[in-house]
């Protein structure tokens, strides 16, 4: 029997094995190349597949020879969970079951023939699609566009309204088709979802899987990947203990800030005292924790967006500061990879045949468009005002009144800041609580260090006056008609005092962060936050006015298309690159419904 490959490598072919003999597969140009059979079992059984329709088919096949019934069952699984299993008897060499298609879900399931004594015969992967159950669809307002031209893109979910709808979790990209690989995309929803994420091992171009080509279909493909693969284990029934039960500490999503804190004088771990967690310049409590037996806190699914100045205030068991706090950085992923890796993963995609000549183009004329390398031109920019030093202090401040620079005697006879502005600056004085007032204010001045806002009068009385470089002093301002209680014109308002440290905020804090017993202020690195993708707009009436070069692969990328009554409309300007485009969408329903379309269109100049 000869054979050949059909697809990337793949291939099947069927012949009968004669009893008493040993059968080898030998590879045209590959001498060294030889695979032995395992001889035939004299009453084996044989498992085929095919699709009829609406139906999947399983024939079963035994020796001619062998006589007598036998009883089988045959068992389909999903995921590692049985879905249905039939008994039957087989007496003659050939058996036929077809199965109705709907029984089985979308993606991979497990087929396994077994004897009366739970023995595996036989057994083989199949993959369930319903090619016709379209979800989605993308249309564009022409075929053909001209160079920045505004293109107008249709989108509209066919799922029933009130059934079930994808309001916000549909993306849309378009990208130039010479920068996919000669084997078409690499990776969808679809392809992910139902099959690369089910089997070990790498699949090449597993989104090609699922189009059809001129001699073969898209189910002949995956069927092919079906008997060349294997399966993973699952865990689902080990699952099914925790179904409808409460699962403390699964919910994993979110940063987390833990440490340890200790006594300052036995330098022992506390027990039983309170770490409190919050905004750095905030007012308000956050989050509250006990500390553990071992002298441990831990704040935990906390959603910081991007990175934070966080305040821990530590508490002893009788609510004393006189501890340390020491806070334990979260493990930063290793994000290198070896290049020998990476070219070993990727070595056989191969490029489109016109991706080379589009990628000089788009280089090139981006590189005339720099005036030196490393740099852009930039249209013209004028200065119309100076950088004044120090805050500018909003709200009803302005610009600051006064400003005092601390010398070098003034930080050896002074103990602290707060002494420093008793004695140096005129009409501020202390009251009988020891909070500063400016003039004949009536509340306490908004105090700031390097422009941010800082509410605890304790950390500012804890600054060293070696890393203070000024202060700038910010009179409160009388507003017309308002009287107190007491019928004087008195300033409600405070006024402000601004301190100027020798380092900017973040590394002042890092280097300072134990000057207030108890209390830590760290930076966390919070999560990501995405970016809308840039697309330029351009006028219709003279789309070529701006001179910048437009070379654009990923044409347009839309990460959450809003959907309303089942359509959308997207909008953007095409690109200086001629070519084919390929519109991608894909999403997930509401009811887990996966949402794939493609569409086409062209770029002339």
């Amino acid at each position: 029997a000869s054979f050949e490959s059909r697809y990337k490598g793949m291939g099947m072919f069927v012949f009968m094995p004669q009893e008493g003999k040993k059968y080898y597969a030998r590879v045209d140009g590959y001498p060294d190349f030889q695979y032995s059979f395992e001889d035939a079992i004299p009453d084996g059984i044989s498992m085929h597949y095919r699709e009829n329709g609406i139906n999947l088919q399983f024939i079963l096949n035994r020796n001619f020879k062998s006589t007598g019934k036998r009883n089988l069952t045959l068992k389909v699984s999903h995921k590692g969970k049985g879905l249905f299993h039939e008994t039957f008897e087989m007496n003659d060499f050939q058996y036929p079951i077809s199965i109705y298609k709907g029984h089985f879900p979308l993606g991979i399931s497990k087929v396994t023939l077994l004897d009366e004594q739970n023995n595996i015969l036989a057994e083989r992967l199949v993959f369930v699609r319903n090619a016709d159950d379209k979800t989605l669809t993308v249309t564009t307002d022409k075929k053909e566009y001209r160079l920045r031209e505004k293109i107008d893109l249709q989108v509209e979910s066919l799922l029933p309204l009130g059934e079930d709808s994808i309001v916000t979790g549909l993306s849309v990209a378009v990208i130039n088709e010479n920068y996919f690989s000669q084997g078409g995309k690499t990776q969808t929803l679809e392809s992910y979802l139902l099959l690369d994420s089910e089997l070990k091992g790498p699949l090449e171009s597993p989104a090609a899987l699922f189009t059809d080509e001129q001699n073969l279909t898209a189910g002949e493909k995956l069927d092919l990947v079906m008997m060349v693969n294997g399966w993973r284990r699952y865990y689902w029934d080990e699952l099914q203990d925790y179904f409808n039960k409460s699962l403390p500490g699964w919910d994993d999503t979110g940063i987390t800030v833990e440490g340890e804190v200790k006594s300052l004088s036995r330098r022992e771990p506390v027990v039983g005292g309170t770490v409190e967690f919050g905004p750095f310049s905030g007012d308000f409590l956050i989050l509250k924790d006990t500390i553990d037996e071992a002298g441990r806190f831990s704040f935990k699914r906390l959603y910081l967006k991007d990175s934070a100045q966080v305040m821990v205030n530590a508490f002893n068991e009788k609510g004393k500061r006189n501890v340390e706090v020491n806070y334990e950085p979260a493990a930063l992923f290793d994000t290198v990879v070896p290049f020998e890796e990476i070219y070993q993963a990727a070595r056989n995609v191969g490029l489109h045949e016109n991706h080379n000549q589009t990628s000089f183009y788009r280089h090139l004329a981006e590189r005339e468009f720099e005036l030196e390398r490393g740099s852009i031109l930039l249209g013209e920019v004028d200065v119309i005002e100076k950088y004044k030093s120090g805050a500018v202090v909003t709200g009803n401040y302005g610009f600051r009144d006064r400003e005092l620079i601390l010398s070098g005697k003034d930080k050896e006879e002074y103990s602290s800041i707060v002494k420093f502005l008793e004695f140096e600056a005129l009409g501020i004085f202390l009251d009988e609580e020891d909070n500063i007032k400016i003039g004949l204010a009536k509340e306490p001045p908004k105090f700031y260090v390097d422009d941010l806002e800082v509410k605890d009068f304790d950390f500012i009385k804890n600054l060293p006056l070696d890393e203070i470089v000024k202060v700038e002093i910010f009179n409160p301002r009388i507003k017309i008609g308002v009287i107190d209680s007491s019928g004087y014109g008195l300033p409600k308002d405070g006024g402000a005092v601004s301190i100027l440290t020798k380092n900017r905020y973040e590394t002042f804090h890092q280097k300072f962060v134990r000057n207030i017993n108890g209390r830590i202020i760290v930076q966390v690195p919070g999560f990501h936050q995405a970016r809308e993708y840039y697309t330029p707009a351009y006028p219709l009436e003279e789309p070529n006015s701006s001179k910048n070069p437009d070379y654009r692969p990923t044409m347009h990328w839309a990460p959450y298309v809003h959907l309303e009554k089942n359509k959308a409309n997207v909008e953007f300007f095409a690109s200086d690159m001629p070519g084919p485009y390929r519109i991608i969408a894909e999403g997930i329903s509401k009811n887990g419904k996966i949402c794939y379309h493609e569409a086409a269109f062209n770029v002339v100049q």
